[in-house]
């Protein structure tokens, strides 16, 4: 905690990568769900119908 207080730019620096992490998970998981949807869409009448 003490390095912290000592070093708030270093808290910046963690906080804004952070947020780019954050970023690049949320675009990602938008990719994922757009190639899921791209490969199952054509099956989806497939797969309703099995239920």
């Amino acid at each position: 905690m003490q390095y912290c207080i000592d070093h708030p730019e270093e808290v910046s620096k963690i906080a804004k990568v952070k947020a780019q992490v954050s970023e690049v998970k949320g675009v990602m998981m938008e990719n994922i769900e757009k190639v899921i949807v791209v490969i199952f869409l054509p099956y989806a009448h497939i797969i309703w119908s099995a239920m």
